[in-house]
């Protein structure tokens, strides 16, 4: 039984029937201290549970794909299930307080009469308990996937599947046999080796990766989002028999977008700087992040150089590729980027 599991049980068996007895509390005036207790004890777990269960689980499934792939059921329904139970949360911290602090909060912001408040935070937790079940169901059994990646695993055929599974976990296969991963999840995931021999990148909902194995032997794998090295989390293994033969380097299908976009952005931001001013840079300053980037854009003598380095990190990200593809010099970049890097700069606070 995983953690989202248990999350589930507890609020099933648990919290919404506490919300019950405490609106009962309320409805018969048992304020004090029958409801006042209870709302108190539901509101402490149920932070307790977003800070360490949910909010861990937000900000590796659905913050590193918004807001572009939104639309992906795995994105949106963890979205939408988030507002409610934020504005919830937010109301019932608010009444807890004033339960026990009504002689010390500012008249200003003691509303007079609760009630109203009570029942919206009740209405608004009932809603984020349905919305809950169906976000658990999307993530951990595959509600609302794509039917067309969703059917039976063909031979060499590995599923990335909902619960965070490869589907078979084992697989054999000889030597030279080039094996298809699809990805049957609402979420994005990706295809790892724990030797770092290939490595797929995301790998949207109903995209597919592919890889040729030319070496025997076993190969473990996992991905990177829900697995680590070790067969940790999501990861599984192939064995591979027969004699070691020479194989193409492997690459995405067509429906891998989410794999391929990076690989030709990345060719073509190398052929746009190719002989411009920018092929002397460091290449270490293409592959940190933006705080990173910024740091040496400010440690830079004079504007010339400052703009070099802006540009550097414009390519990283998606609208600096833009920026550079439908510019039509590109010392335009030189001029633009700079600002778009210190509006980042005002919001990084240095």
């Amino acid at each position: 039984m995983t953690t989202s599991d248990l999350v589930l049980l507890a609020y099933i068996f648990l919290i919404v029937p506490a919300m019950l007895v405490g609106f009962v509390f309320a409805r018969r005036k048992m304020f004090e201290p029958y409801h006042k207790y209870t709302m108190t004890a539901i509101t402490i777990v149920n932070w307790l549970l977003i800070i360490f269960v949910m909010l861990v689980t937000y900000r590796r499934d659905v913050i590193p794909f918004s807001p572009e792939d939104l639309k992906l059921p795995g994105i949106l329904i963890p979205t939408v299930h988030l507002i409610p139970g934020l504005i919830a949360q937010l109301l019932a911290t608010y009444l807890v307080i004033r339960m026990w602090f009504s002689n010390v909060i500012p008249e200003r912001l003691a509303v007079s009469n609760i009630k109203p408040y009570m029942r919206a935070t009740l209405a608004l937790w009932l809603v984020t308990a349905v919305l809950g079940v169906v976000t658990w169901a999307v993530f951990n059994r595959g509600f609302l996937s794509s039917p067309s990646a969703a059917g039976n695993a063909a031979p060499n055929v590995v599923r990335l599947v909902a619960g965070n599974k490869f589907d078979p976990p084992d697989l054999s296969i000889k030597t030279g046999t080039t094996v298809q991963f699809v990805n049957a999840d609402t979420k994005p995931h990706t295809v790892n080796a724990d030797d770092g021999s290939f490595a797929s990148g995301p790998i949207k909902p109903g995209a597919t990766y592919t890889h040729t194995f030319g070496q025997p032997g076993d190969i473990p794998y996992y991905c990177d989002f829900h697995g680590k090295v070790g067969h940790v989390g999501m990861a599984a293994v192939i064995h591979v028999a027969g004699s070691p033969v020479a194989v193409a380097t492997d690459s995405p299908t067509s429906t891998a977008a989410a794999t391929s976009v990076a690989t030709s952005a990345a060719t073509e931001n190398a052929a746009a700087l190719k002989g411009s001013v920018f092929s002397t840079a460091p290449k270490k300053l293409l592959s940190r992040w933006a705080r990173q980037f910024i740091s040496s854009i400010r440690g830079q003598p004079n504007s010339r150089q400052r703009r070099t380095m802006a540009v550097l990190t414009a390519i990283k990200y998606p609208w600096g590729q833009a920026l550079i593809r439908h510019s039509r010099r590109l010392e335009l970049s030189l001029y633009i980027a700079p600002i778009m890097v210190n509006r980042a700069a005002k919001t990084c606070r240095w």
